[in-house]
């Protein structure tokens, strides 16, 4: 059902005199032998294009390093190159103009001014996204290392969920972090690595569970649903988490719920403004009550190799 062939691994390296150098994923379609059009959203590549980028250059099977920062969100003039480069030395190396971190195969090409079609394309929620009017790019030159490898990212599939994900953790932690004593944070493969979130706290105040969801979203602009819970509950074991939910929540008076813009991604959302329902749930303990909220520990410590014969 793909629109036709895509690079789906491309990391799109794009240059600004003000703010340097940026690594960003950008799915490309392939419409023929040197076109391209390219699924950019209203970040970092399109305000590069609203400043009048031309050209670009798209980097493929590049270290993991470079797979990483590419997925980091950052606040325009922080480049994804220096991040790179922190994890690992990356050196950058110019090519044709372009200045690329280490890759097997690097694509230069130019924007065309035109539009097309883009998709329909398996993404990150396992389900097809639509199609749009995209920008076209014509290829210029092809760029291939000896005994090269084609780097292709299976749309839906693990890594492209890690990839999705996982960056987005710290951004919530951090946010969290303003409002409240944060634990952990998940973004959850559940929720496709993108729509859903859990976070764990060590609440001090009664407010400390409608501090961390309001955070939260802030931290993670896509998250649709986010679930705070308390330093008790593991929120890599989601039946921990839905035992707070039966435990501890009352509807009516622990969710947050509110009308913002989401995530393209999220195929119940309104594909044209991008409006969806947010909820957060606050499955911490309750202040008050007449209940014991915490499960108790065994009261003796078993060692298994008393019980358990060896060979």
């Amino acid at each position: 059902k793909d629109a036709g062939p895509y690079i789906s691994s491309g990391i799109v390296v794009s240059n600004d005199s003000e703010y340097g150098v940026n690594f960003s994923y950008h799915r490309a379609q392939v419409l023929g032998k040197d076109k391209l059009v390219l699924r950019i959203l209203q970040r970092h590549l399109d305000a590069y294009i609203q400043r009048g980028l031309k050209e670009f250059a798209i980097c493929i099977s590049s270290p993991v390093q470079v797979l990483v920062s590419a997925a980091i969100s950052v606040e325009a003039g922080i480049s994804e190159a220096d991040i790179a480069d922190a994890l690992e030395e990356t050196p950058l190396q110019r090519l044709d103009g372009h200045l690329v971190p280490p890759s097997d195969i690097v694509i230069t090409a130019e924007l065309t001014g035109e539009l097309h079609d883009e998709g329909p394309f398996l993404d990150l929620t396992e389900t097809f996204d639509i199609i749009r009017k995209q920008r076209v790019a014509q290829v210029k030159r092809i760029y291939v290392r000896k005994d090269p490898m084609y780097h292709a990212l299976l749309p839906g599939g693990l890594e492209h969920k890690v990839l999705m994900g996982m960056p987005r953790e710290p951004t919530i932690y951090r946010e969290v972090a303003k409002v409240c004593d944060v634990k952990d944070v998940l973004v959850t493969p559940g929720g496709c690595s993108w729509l859903h979130g859990a976070v764990s706290i060590r609440k001090k105040h009664p407010d400390d569970g409608h501090k961390a969801i309001e955070a939260a979203f802030k931290g993670h602009k896509s998250m649709k649903h986010v679930f705070v819970v308390d330093d008790d509950i593991n929120i890599h074991d989601p039946n921990d988490i839905e035992w707070a939910m039966a435990t501890r929540f009352q509807a009516d008076k622990n969710m947050v719920m509110k009308r913002e813009k989401g995530s393209s991604l999220d195929p119940s959302s309104d594909m044209d403004t991008q409006m969806t329902c947010k909820v957060g749930f606050d499955l911490t303990i309750p202040e008050g009550g007449k209940k014991e909220f915490r499960r108790p520990f065994l009261p003796m410590k078993l060692n298994l190799d008393d019980y358990v014969p060896h060979k």
